[in-house]
């Protein structure tokens, strides 16, 4: 896996130039375009994200909601989705537990 701009990770397939290529604006070059290997790979511009370039297996596909990404969402995937979130919560967590506890002693 490669990492793009956003801190994603690529396919192998999925250049950083191509990545970086594709996420400018269009000027109506059709080469701005996902080819369908791209699409069936799982890359997708996110409306959930503003249009940025995600792959299923990018940590923001966690809060997409496209439609038509469904056919991605295998149960393999949203374990894996699970997993990464429930990581997320833990740094978060112990941090609320330290805020907890410093109004416990009257620090804030």
């Amino acid at each position: 896996m490669i990492t793009s701009e956003s801190g994603g990770t690529m396919s192998k397939k999925m250049t950083k130039e191509r990545w970086n290529y594709l996420m400018q604006p269009f000027i109506g070059d059709e080469d701005v375009m996902l080819t369908a290997e791209e699409l069936n790979e799982g890359w997708h511009w996110c409306e959930e994200w503003d249009g940025l370039l995600i792959h299923v297996d990018d940590d923001e596909f966690v809060s997409c909601t496209c439609g038509f990404m469904e056919k991605f969402r295998t149960p393999e995937r949203i374990k894996a989705m699970q997993d990464k979130i429930a990581k997320w919560k833990e740094p978060q967590d112990a941090m609320q537990r330290l805020a907890d506890l410093d109004e416990e002693l009257g620090l804030n």
